[in-house]
């Protein structure tokens, strides 16, 4: 291969194997970004991430991370196996080992440790939706927030309450 890409660097045997024009990557790891050809400005540091990536914008950390994606863009994809099979999704963060492993569509968060469907915290960006799938605990605390603001709350520990505020008052959740 002949490689007229600037600004790249390439660590690890066949990093950035089929890179002909792309510039300013980062790919560290055994076939890391293996199949990037022409694509831009992607980060990805494992063995094996970034594999089959010919999308721009991408960021995978550890080994396999973002392995099978294709044609998704604005990626930040962190722990090993995480996204491997998302082949064509954008604007993705997984976050902890095999998080969002099956995961196939776009605008999704994943805060996991294993491939499961329903990660300990899940979200929609392009809907505006997190979902907490476990317990979600609030510290306590022992006074009212200043400067409220409408949906806010809050556990009052010394009362033993947990208040929301409407938007000119405290109430109580019983």
């Amino acid at each position: 291969q002949h490689n007229t890409g600037a600004s790249n660097t390439f660590v690890g045997s066949a990093a950035g194997h089929n890179n002909t024009i792309a510039g300013n990557n980062v790919f560290i790891g055994r076939e890391a970004g293996y199949n990037n050809l022409d694509q831009n400005d992607n980060t990805f540091i494992g063995s094996g991430s970034g594999y089959h990536n010919t999308a721009p914008n991408n960021t995978f950390v550890g080994s396999n991370a973002g392995h099978n994606i294709i044609s998704g863009a604005e990626n930040v994809i962190i722990g090993r196996d995480a996204g491997f099979n998302n082949q064509s999704g954008n604007g993705n963060v997984f976050l902890g080992y095999k998080a969002g492993y099956d995961e196939t569509g776009s605008n999704k968060l994943y805060l996991s440790n294993s491939d499961t469907s329903t990660p300990l915290i899940y979200g929609e960006f392009d809907n505006g939706i997190a979902t907490i799938n476990d317990v979600l605990r609030l510290a306590p605390r022992s006074s009212y927030p200043s400067d409220p603001e409408e949906g806010m709350i809050f556990y009052h520990a010394a009362l033993n309450v947990l208040f929301c505020w409407d938007g000119s008052n405290w109430r109580a959740l019983w």
